[in-house]
């Protein structure tokens, strides 16, 4: 997995919301204001070159662990998670709900509740985004490697969309091919083509598509993993069934067979599984969703769409962040919101 240090820093915060159940109650108000209190303390230490000592100190103040070389972001990511809490507990009522017992639980396949065909249809309807230039990023096919982007949106419409090089350099300086996503080759035919897709408004549809057939695919590498044994037929099949309620998907009852097991090569049972669920979400949801155009690089086309969806998720009015822009001189790491 990959782990860079901003991304260290986020999933130790993201752990912390978590662990307080966001402060989204009325006795946990002093501890949401702590979060503006370490931004503002860590955006005071950018003029000054932030070093381990001076972290260290706000890690012993308030109880965190927040590690150097990508303040900027950090000081933007706990200043974002307050400006969002607060904004919900001001202007929402937070209502404690008991936890339903056991037989109340929803059943497994509605644990995996993928939207209608009418409400997939609808995500790029009416979507406009304010003009401006907007920054994120994604992973595709190389985890180590990220895929940073820049969205310029001019008439609340995508414009263009450029890979930005020398943030690669920053975080893998030894990468062979900094100006292109992936190896630069083999899967540019994906990243082209989600590009073109964004261009033609479809950047809501594409990243759910996409993003929908992917989790699947992690859920079941990550429930292998648990219980620390090579990957079965029947291992996967039930995964599937515990996701899905099946496994085996569309008219022609597609399914997982003992060639998708073959180890000589890489990522052949994700493939699968990634191929399936699309079935299902086509065939048995509806969607009728082509995405003909990225086949044959699907996780650099995913990783695509999801730095694009990154980026336009600043733009969005309905989430209200302080400043998100970073400037050029304080050098420019990438910030990956996911929403609560």
């Amino acid at each position: 997995m990959f782990k860079n240090p901003f991304n260290k820093n986020k999933d130790k915060l993201f752990d912390k919301l978590k662990n307080n159940g966001y402060f989204l109650s009325a006795d946990k108000t002093d501890k949401l204001s702590e979060l503006n209190t370490i931004a503002d303390k860590l955006y005071k230490k950018i003029n000054n070159r932030p070093d381990k000592s001076s972290i260290d100190e706000i890690n012993k103040d308030h109880g965190v662990d927040i590690v150097t070389s990508a303040t900027y972001t950090t000081a933007s990511l706990y200043k974002g998670s307050y400006e969002l809490l607060k904004k919900i507990n001001d202007e929402a009522e937070i209502k404690r709900v008991e936890k339903p017992s056991k037989q109340e639980e929803p059943n497994k396949e509605k644990k995996h509740a993928l939207l209608s065909k009418e409400e997939f249809a609808k995500l790029d309807e009416n979507v406009n985004y304010p003009d401006g230039v907007y920054y994120g990023d994604g992973f595709g096919y190389i985890d180590s490697k990220p895929i940073p982007l820049k969205v310029t949106v001019e008439n609340s419409k995508i414009k263009n969309v450029e890979f930005v090089s020398k943030e690669v350099k920053k975080v893998v300086p030894e990468d062979k091919y900094p100006d292109a996503p992936d190896d630069g080759k083999e899967f540019i035919k994906g990243y082209n083509g989600v590009i073109t897709l964004a261009k033609d408004g479809q950047i809501n549809r594409l990243n759910y598509f996409l993003k929908s057939a992917r989790d699947p695919e992690r859920k079941v590498e990550s429930e292998v993993k648990k219980t620390g044994q090579s990957p079965t037929l029947d291992m996967v099949n039930g995964i599937l069934d515990s996701i899905f309620s099946k496994h085996e998907f569309g008219s022609s009852k597609q399914a997982v067979s003992d060639k998708h097991f073959d180890t000589t090569l890489p990522h052949v049972l994700g493939r699968r599984i990634n191929y399936l669920v699309k079935i299902y979400m086509n065939e048995e949801l509806g969607y009728k969703y082509n995405v003909d155009s990225i086949s044959g690089a699907t996780y650099t086309a995913t990783g695509t769409a999801e730095a694009i969806s990154n980026a336009l998720k600043k733009a969005d009015p309905n989430v209200n962040f302080t400043n998100l822009t970073i400037a050029e001189d304080n050098g420019l790491h990438w910030w990956k919101w996911n929403r609560l």
